[in-house]
């Protein structure tokens, strides 16, 4: 540290004086208060000048109060290039340190109001950097104003202190304090580490509102929930890279997300790891979603930035495998079968408690203790889901439980696209006159999974009904017995996957299954037909592949049925 005395100040100003484009380096020095003024009136001398943080903040007050001689600060601010730097590196001249563990400069309102001042009175625009600062809020409030005119880098803590301060304006303030804010911020936002509530996301949704584009976005750490992420759903797919690593974001949080950003070509990077997660293999196909954690985390700064190559899917295939899957502890179990006026009735006893799978129907049954839980195909009631968005998805099952208690139900799907699943949800019929809708607690690529407390009749029900999606399908084969040696019928079934085998079985019992391969993709209101060279006739010769969980049909599935009659020999 150098320390001028009036000596050095005197001979500083002489040399000045007769100089033009000087390079004037004054890092680590201290200059006494009464000869600041003198140096700074010279200022238009120099062409380059190097200060640190303190005698910056020195050189601003000195212009505001010689402000009313007439003097301005546009001198000041041309020789730093028209960059106020305010950071702990700023004697470095290396520009942001992205630390905010150094020491931190407490800036006052008066501060402010001097930088403030300076500012305006410069014909172009100001880089204002405040990392490593603080301040309290009637000394930020300063900044608003000016934020047209200025290129602002924040710290963490100030920047979400700015949000605090927009979420606590009236509205009309707060819009205009926000729209002047995303103007002035670059393209890279890092609030990692600092816990954001909903208000503070209510803020930052507005600064993303009038954003264009983001190179990155840090939010890796900052206790975000699936509530805070919807706020921010809508301007997500303007942001390059978007780290939301360590927050409090589930299984449903993430199909949004999915959705959200699924036609979004500019987002290259999700990363989600360290959430709550629980099925990451919705997300196998989707190359962007990264979900385990890099071995060194991300910095805010693009060139300090670890980037990880989009993985291919074999390679995130394996990632999932790093993941405790729930699939993984469910065990299969083979119910016991009754069947009474053509209606099958399953039973299962159980002795420990996990979670335990249907052989036959695909439900999962998350069991407490021991006991015995019995249930059965009901039909839907075409009068259930008027007046609602819903239509069902799937079978509706009816549950009880004469001993023992069930904590959790596992309803099968049969969608093939994670957004498709995302807009699944759960029907709990009471009575005819009581029922609600359930929100999953637990997502997979093949089941829906809600709490119970309370059984009676459990089916999925679809929010946004796809005309022509694709999904998971069966086709099943059934011959007409007691034909003749030179003839025979097969009647072909094709059917969501989630259709239990032992319900069409039972319904069509008076004709031979004939067990062979069955799985394949099915799209909703295609038309499907049948062709072979020993085929004598098909009936229909197209048939449509309409909506199979109808309010209408009195039968919980609608089947396409084509009759296939072939010669033999």
């Amino acid at each position: 540290m150098r320390e001028l005395d009036s000596a050095d100040c005197k001979a500083l100003c002489f040399a000045l004086h007769y100089s033009d484009g000087v390079k004037l380096n004054l890092l680590n020095s201290v200059v006494p208060n009464n000869e600041t003024d003198s140096i700074v009136k010279l200022l238009h001398r120099v062409s380059d000048l190097r200060v640190d943080r303190k005698l910056l903040l020195n050189f601003l007050h000195a212009s505001k109060n010689m402000e009313k001689q007439g003097y301005s600060a546009s001198s000041l601010l041309t020789a730093l290039n028209h960059k106020l730097d305010f950071s702990c590196n700023s004697s470095l001249s290396s520009g942001r340190s992205g630390q905010e563990n150094r020491d931190l400069l407490t800036m006052s309102r008066i501060d402010f109001t001097a930088i403030s001042s300076a500012i305006k009175t410069s014909t172009c625009n100001t880089e204002l950097i405040l990392y490593d600062c603080q301040a309290d809020d009637s000394a930020l409030e300063i900044l608003f104003p000016i934020l047209h005119k200025v290129h602002l880098h924040l710290g963490k803590s100030l920047l979400c202190q700015v949000l605090t301060l927009i979420s606590n304006a009236p509205m009309a303030m707060s819009l205009q304090w926000a729209s002047s804010l995303s103007k002035a911020l670059g393209k890279e936002l890092n609030l990692s580490d600092i816990p954001l509530n909903y208000r503070t996301c209510e803020s930052l949704q507005l600064v993303l509102d009038d954003k264009e584009e983001l190179t990155h976005l840090n939010l890796s750490y900052c206790q975000i929930t699936d509530a805070c992420l919807d706020l921010l759903l809508p301007h997500l797919h303007k942001i390059m890279i978007l780290d939301l690593t360590g927050n409090d974001i589930t299984d449903k949080g993430v199909l949004r997300l999915h959705q959200a950003l699924d036609e979004s070509s500019f987002t290259k990077t999700i990363c989600i790891c360290d959430n709550q997660v629980t099925e990451m293999g919705l997300l196998v196909e989707e190359a962007r979603f990264e979900t385990q954690q890099a071995d060194t985390r991300r910095c805010s700064h693009t060139q300090n930035y670890i980037t990880k190559d989009l993985r291919s899917k074999s390679e995130m295939e394996k990632s999932i495998s790093s993941f405790v899957k729930t699939e993984d502890l469910i065990k299969t179990f083979e119910p016991e079968l009754a069947v009474n006026n053509g209606k099958i009735s399953y039973r299962f006893q159980w002795k420990t408690e996990g979670l335990f799978m249907c052989s036959a129907t695909g439900l999962v049954f998350g069991l407490k203790g021991s006991g015995c839980v019995e249930y059965s195909v009901a039909h839907w009631d075409a009068r259930l889901l008027i007046n609602t968005h819903y239509e069902p998805a799937g079978p509706l099952f009816d549950i009880k439980t004469p001993t023992g208690e069930i904590y959790e139900l596992h309803l099968p799907h049969c969608e093939t696209h994670v957004d498709a699943i995302g807009s699944l949800s759960v029907v709990h019929i009471h009575n005819e006159d009581t029922w609600e809708f359930l929100s999953p607690n637990k997502i997979s690529r093949t089941h829906i999974a809600v709490n119970v407390c309370r059984l009676s009749s459990y089916g999925l029900v679809d929010e946004n009904n796809q005309n022509n999606k694709i999904i998971n399908g069966q086709v099943l084969l059934f011959q007409e017995p007691d034909m003749s040696l030179t003839q025979q019928r097969l009647w072909v079934f094709l059917l969501p996957s989630n259709v239990p085998l032992s319900e069409i079985k039972e319904q069509q019992q008076q004709y031979v299954f004939i067990q062979t391969s069955s799985d394949c993709k099915l799209q909703i209101n295609a038309k499907y037909t049948l062709i072979s060279k020993k085929a004598k006739r098909v009936q229909p010769k197209v048939c449509e592949f309409r909506d199979c969980f109808s309010q209408t049909t009195k039968l919980f599935y609608h089947t396409v049925k084509l009759n296939w009659v072939t010669s033999i020999g």
